[in-house]
């Protein structure tokens, strides 16, 4: 089932990257619905699957035949939830374009609010978390997150403001030419500017038995976007090597000290194979922190696509490009 080509572009277009939310999908397509309907606008639901193994994938294909406002792809592998947003985005043609997550933890309800804001004359009107329905060590991990990556990045980010947000068409198109490969949206969302409003809402926490994502997925996506949107860790390599280098230097006139004013030799073997393991492991540090930056260069200089569609539903299937790769959909 495919989109006719000449239909109308939506008004409202909704991208929902996810993985694994075959019990929260229906619930939310069900309140989308009421609340999207309620606006009396056009609107169509962009579902990117970044190669469930839940069912999900099934659950997709069944929604999308009933309703024909269900756009589903399905990505060929496990992508990584940055390139999914950009997969949604990138199959998105609404006038306006929502991006949050399946869990319900970004409430379909606020969408009017943001519409509002945006129709004021905002490009981008995103959630900022006054609340969050966490435990305090998920609470408190994420307020450092923000802090640091406030102070950090070199573009402003502004703090708690997740990935649920309002676009102008302009703003998406904006963010999708952006040739990158290693993505961080709310990043690119702030790089991109144009005129952007807050909104403070109350992030919910997770519905009860819904999969967490884990502890090593959530730092392995800040240290994308940490490194994506700052080069303050080689600076912070620098630093540590001038004052290695430093403390060496002081140390050396010390013990000159000992040996030719002080005369007799200089004790203190534990003192020196300590400060030698500490040079060490700061050179350590700092190959790892080039290392990442060597790693960024090499993924992009290799110009591999962000991600690959295995299946579209009510989508075409035109090739988007350089950065994307479309394989042929099925019914």
């Amino acid at each position: 089932m495919h989109q006719d080509p000449e239909a109308p572009r939506a008004e409202i277009s909704v991208v929902v990257p996810a993985y694994n939310e075959i019990d929260t999908l229906p619930e939310l397509h069900r309140r989308l619905a009421e609340t999207l309907d309620a606006l009396g606008r056009s609107w169509e639901l962009v579902v990117v699957d970044d190669y469930s193994t839940d069912g999900t994938r099934d659950l997709l294909r069944g929604l999308a035949q009933r309703d024909p406002r269900v756009r589903a792809v399905l990505l060929s592998r496990n992508f990584g939830l940055a390139r999914a947003h950009m997969a949604g985005l990138r199959h998105s043609s609404g006038t306006w374009t929502v991006v949050m997550d399946a869990d319900l933890q970004d409430e379909p309800e606020v969408i009017p609010q943001l519409l509002e804001l945006a129709e004021e004359g905002h490009d981008v009107a995103y959630c900022v978390r006054s609340s969050r329905g966490e435990g305090r060590l998920m609470r408190f991990a994420t307020a450092a997150f923000y802090r640091i990556m406030s102070r950090i990045a070199e573009v402003p980010h502004p703090s708690q403001a997740g990935s649920f947000s309002m676009l102008s068409r302009r703003a998406v198109e904006g963010i999708t030419a952006m040739p990158e490969r290693n993505v961080f949206f709310p990043g690119l969302r702030a790089f991109v500017g144009y005129d952007q409003v807050p909104l403070r809402v109350h992030r919910p926490a997770p519905p009860e038995g819904h999969p967490h994502v884990s502890f090593r997925a959530k730092v392995a996506y800040g240290l994308n976007a940490l490194f994506a949107f700052s080069n303050a860790p080689l600076r912070l390599a620098t630093w540590m090597g001038f004052i290695v280098a430093g403390g060496s230097a002081v140390l050396a006139l010390v013990y000159a000290y000992l040996k030719f004013v002080v005369g007799g030799a200089v004790p203190g073997f534990t003192g020196l194979i300590t400060v030698i393991l500490f040079i060490g492991g700061v050179q350590l540090i700092t190959l790892g922190v080039i290392g990442e930056y060597i790693g960024r260069i090499y993924g992009e200089v290799k110009r591999r696509p962000r991600y690959v569609v295995g299946e579209s539903v009510n989508l075409e299937t035109e090739e988007d490009g350089p950065a994307e790769v479309i394989t042929a959909a099925k019914d």
